[in-house]
């Protein structure tokens, strides 16, 4: 079980809503649709630091990674919003939402006793159904090799 999963809906939300300034930060000119800038790496961890603050979050490297991966997976998300669910043809912008969900799938070891666990984990995460079944079955075969042995 993950150490947010006892907190109420407010972490997800505050998360949520701080996303907002990374993805219009995505979406700015300089970066033009590249998370990997430093624009986007500085509004990030604002939004992660002042969430530690709020909810008085451990500041170690596993709590900011897990609060990175929420607050930017839901910006992404916003930006899919804005193209009618799916994600502009920008290459950088669809690896880094792959890489987010394959990330905190493989967070979800705990929760994962067959083959079925991995597919709804991973259904779950990508609830915008933002990921083609390609890459999830991508996500969901790097998964399987590293928990089912």
């Amino acid at each position: 079980m993950n150490k947010f999963e006892n907190r109420d809906s407010s972490i997800d939300n505050s998360c949520n809503s701080k996303s907002n300034s990374v993805a219009r930060a995505i979406e700015g000119s300089d970066s033009k649709y590249n998370p990997n800038v430093q624009r986007v790496e500085n509004k990030l961890n604002k939004a992660v630091d002042e969430i530690s603050e709020k909810f008085n979050l451990d500041k170690s490297p596993e709590t900011r990674e897990l609060l990175s991966i929420k607050v930017l997976k839901s910006a992404i998300e916003k930006i899919a919003e804005e193209f009618n669910g799916v994600l502009p043809d920008k290459e950088d912008l669809n690896a880094k939402y792959f890489e987010l969900i394959l990330n905190e799938a493989l967070l979800k070891e705990d929760d994962v006793e067959d083959y079925e666990d991995i597919v709804r984990i991973v259904s779950f995460l990508d609830k915008k159904n933002i990921l083609d079944n390609s890459k999830k079955g991508k996500i969901i075969d790097i998964v399987a090799k590293k928990f089912l042995k």
